[in-house]
């Protein structure tokens, strides 16, 4: 029996571990958004377009004027280490893979971002670059607040499903303890009964939980996830993917089993 509790209890652990790597995460974007708003800008010279502006200084008028001791260059490689040093530990599976940083901003921030934050680009880190970063970050942690609401709601799930399974588990192990030779006719019948109660029970169990997986959780009408798409990402290094229905379908076959076994008892007692 031992081992039918097994998967929701491995489920319980898997969503309790990504809870806590979620708000590691959501607190190492806080550390690099405040890294990003600490940061200089580049900003147009207003000198630019002054029509007194000698000839000789057209090139330096030309020229945006810096807020701040750093080069753009430079203020864009500050993003990208406080980036690698805050978020991309949370981000990869392995920080030791070989995966590219600009490959990792892209999937935290957006394609458009990542590439004019790269090395090499020539881009400038410019105001509207800067709040394009705090807005992307700010979308980030929005989609961890939902996942995080959403594991909550498994969470609750899971430890509903888990009490009925433990209920009938406790009976099957107390019931297992007395022979079915020890019992008499009336006795067999009940135990016949109780064993189509539990079939019951875990049934139930499997139809609120495909409803539950066929739910959604949102935080407004533009952020949300599906309870099945959230599982199938949780528990994909688990042995069974749907680890309540597993065990409650387990369960109904097993007291299946045992109503058989109770029938033939029943039988050689007429």
């Amino acid at each position: 029996m031992t081992s039918v509790r097994t998967h929701v209890r491995r489920a319980l652990g898997r969503v309790a571990d990504e809870r806590e790597h979620l708000a590691e995460k959501r607190a190492a974007l806080d550390e690099f958004g405040r890294a990003v708003r600490d940061l200089g800008v580049d900003v147009p010279n207003p000198s630019a377009t002054r029509s007194d502006t000698p000839a000789g200084d057209a090139a330096a008028a030309a020229a945006p004027a810096v807020r701040g001791t750093e080069p753009g260059a430079d203020r864009c490689r500050s993003v990208r280490d406080a980036f690698a040093e805050t978020v991309r530990p949370y981000s990869v599976d392995d920080v030791e893979t070989p995966e590219p940083l600009v490959e990792t901003m892209r999937a935290e921030l957006t394609d458009d971002l990542a590439a004019a934050l790269a090395p090499g680009s020539g881009g400038q880190f410019t105001p509207m670059t800067k709040r394009a970063v705090l807005s992307a970050v700010a979308d980030r942690k929005r989609e961890l607040t939902v996942t995080d609401r959403a594991l909550d709601a498994e969470a609750r799930s899971l430890r509903s499903a888990a009490d009925e399974i433990e209920t009938v588990v406790g009976w099957l192990v107390e019931a297992n303890e007395t022979p079915l030779s020890g019992l008499d006719f009336t006795e067999l019948r009940a135990r016949h009964n109780e064993l189509r109660g539990h079939r019951t029970l875990c049934a139930e169990v499997c139809r609120e939980r495909q409803e539950f997986l066929h739910g959604t959780t949102s935080l407004d009408a533009d952020v949300g996830i599906t309870h099945r798409s959230l599982v199938e990402y949780a528990y994909s290094e688990l042995s069974v993917s749907h680890p309540v229905l597993s065990t409650a379908t387990r369960l109904i076959a097993l007291c299946a089993e045992c109503q058989r076994t109770v029938r033939d008892h029943l039988v050689r007692r007429v």
